[in-house]
């Protein structure tokens, strides 16, 4: 399991409902967790660690997270 899909199994958070908050298209978005697209704009992982608050390093299991991430509503 990649970082995003863990981050979208703890907040309960459906691919459709990412794409609409962040603005991410949905087929990006499932390519990016299937590893069809093992390097997604940094515009995309930057707006998916933000809605997360996490950093886009995070996203691409470059590094853990002390604390639990949250969502950002705006």
């Amino acid at each position: 399991m990649n970082n995003l899909q863990k981050l979208l199994a703890d907040f309960e958070v459906s691919q459709t409902e990412l794409s609409r908050k962040t603005g991410v298209p949905q087929p990006t978005i499932n390519r990016f967790l299937n590893g069809k697209t093992k390097s997604p704009s940094y515009d995309i992982t930057r707006k998916l660690a933000e809605y997360f608050s996490v950093s886009v390093d995070y996203l691409h299991g470059h590094e853990k997270v002390n604390d639990r991430p949250h969502i950002v509503e705006e």
